[in-house]
This record gives structure tokens, C-alpha cells and sequence, in this order.
């Protein structure tokens, strides 16, 4: 796969992420195999490929869906998404590149989140799912515990009642840290964020390659 390419497929894995915790806080929860796609990421540490990091492109649709609604300009096309979602989620995914931006220049902090994700991994074992509610809630206090300790922070925006609930509040740090995860993969990929402006023509053209490709 060209590298462009890559960093596009990277790039949809943190819209989609950003998305998702905005749906699980404000609605009824992602679907189990986006949201399975997005904690594979998580624990994909030494891929030898982006392949191995996101192995089932045709899970990121929602992804792809948000960049296209979110890059293409509304005079000339219609939106495929309800404007709060998008405008929420591309905020959420911005705020993501800020904190990971920030985390590089923590060594500690990096080492100690990817000891903590190990941990995790080890546990895959015992369960039958990635997204079985014992991981999510170690990944969800590894969010809490590493991230969450930054100045800068991300306060997702939902319905009480179901922020309420711990699954819930699990499932959205869990999302944030597959969205850190993917804006690492982006950014070692060469994604910048003037990209996002001035390159949006080139990443509509891989969006489409890559869904064609499923």
C-alpha cells in the first residue's frame, strides 16, 4: 500500500474513533466491529505493516464517511451526516492530534502507556472478545491514568444518563485512546495538520481508493 494511502487509512481510523466516542456518549454505543476495529489498533504496538494495525478497511467506513462529509464543501455536495455529528467529531479528532502531540514530548508518560497496554494484551488470552468489558475498563484506566494526566484534556459532551454508566465511560476512553493511537500511526506517517486544509482533494482520492480496495 503507498504510504499516502496509509496515512489516509490512518487518518480514518481516528475520525472514526473521534466519532464513536461521540455516538457512545450521546446515543446507544458504536457497532461491536467498528468498535472491535478500533481496539485492535490499541494493541497493535509492533506491526510490521499498517495492515496489521487495521486489517479490515471495510470497518472504517464510518471513518471514510466522516472525511468525505467533513472535506467536501456543502455547496457541491450533500451531507452524508447530521452537521453536530460531524462538526463534534472532527473537534474530538483535532483534539486528539493536540494530545498526542503533547504525549511525544513525554517520554515517561509514552513508556508508561505502552507498559500498561502490554499488561493488557496479556489478558487477551482469557477472553473471547478485545472488547470484553474487563479490557475495556483496564484501557479505560490506562486513559485515565496516563493521558487523562495532561494539561490538556478532551471533554466529551453527552447524555448524562449514559455517561452514567461505567460501560459506557469505558467504551468512550477506550475510543480516545484508539484515537491517540491512530493520530501516532498518522503523524509517524507524515500526516501534518496543514494537510487537513490544504491536501483535502488528495485524501478524498485515497478515501476513495481505499473503499473501493474493501
Amino acid at each position: 500500500m503507498e504510504r499516502q494511502l496509509e496515512r489516509t487509512l490512518a487518518l480514518s481510523g481516528l475520525f472514526q474513533a473521534a466519532a464513536q466516542a461521540h455516538e457512545v456518549a450521546t446515543s446507544y454505543g458504536s457497532e461491536p466491529t467498528d468498535l472491535t476495529a478500533s481496539v485492535h489498533a490499541i494493541f497493535a504496538l509492533s506491526p510490521d505493516n499498517v495492515g496489521e494495525i487495521y486489517p479490515w478497511p471495510s470497518r472504517l467506513r464510518t471513518g471514510f464517511t466522516l472525511i468525505e462529509t467533513a472535506f467536501k464543501r456543502p455547496q457541491a455536495y450533500p451531507r452524508a451526516l447530521p452537521a453536530d455529528y460531524v462538526n463534534r467529531s472532527i473537534r474530538y479528532a483535532l483534539m486528539l492530534i493536540n494530545l498526542e502531540k503533547l504525549l511525544l514530548k513525554n517520554p515517561e508518560l509514552t513508556t508508561r502507556l505502552r507498559d500498561r497496554i502490554e499488561q493488557s494484551s496479556r489478558q487477551l488470552s482469557f477472553v473471547e472478545s478485545p472488547t470484553d468489558p474487563q479490557i475495556l475498563h483496564q484501557l479505560a484506566q490506562t486513559y485515565v491514568d496516563t493521558i487523562g494526566q495532561l494539561k490538556y484534556r478532551i471533554h466529551v459532551v453527552g447524555n448524562a444518563a449514559i455517561l452514567k454508566k461505567d460501560e459506557n465511560t469505558d467504551k468512550v476512553r477506550t475510543l480516545l485512546l484508539a484515537g491517540i493511537r491512530a493520530a501516532m500511526l498518522w503523524r509517524q506517517l507524515g500526516g501534518k495538520r496543514w494537510q487537513l486544509l490544504f491536501n483535502r482533494k488528495q485524501i478524498l482520492q485515497n478515501v476513495q481508493t481505499l473503499k473501493q480496495s474493501t
